[in-house]
């Protein structure tokens, strides 16, 4: 624990109340399969990810894209290359 009047806590709180007080920029939505989310993705005009961050090897799919100011994210866990099944 932080010494009484350490100024990094201070400094946290400020941040704390500063995000509190922003507008959403970002939104994340996680859908379990590929039929629930291309409805979103068609609706929003969103792009697959082709340079994802997910570790190589990971099925999950990132489709991203900006409404309205609004950045949006859906994220899909994908199809297991092997089995040939979804992930869920």
């Amino acid at each position: 624990m932080a010494p009484h009047g350490d100024k990094s806590h201070a400094a946290e709180e400020a941040a704390v109340s500063q995000a509190e007080n922003s507008p959403i920029s970002t939104i994340l939505i996680v859908i379990a399969m590929q039929t629930e989310a291309l409805p979103v993705v068609n609706k929003f005009q969103l792009t697959e990810d082709p340079h994802s961050a997910f570790p190589s090897g990971v099925p999950w799919v990132r489709y991203h894209g900006i409404y309205k100011d609004l950045h949006i994210n859906v994220v899909w866990p994908g199809k297991d290359l092997s089995l040939g099944k979804f992930l869920n």
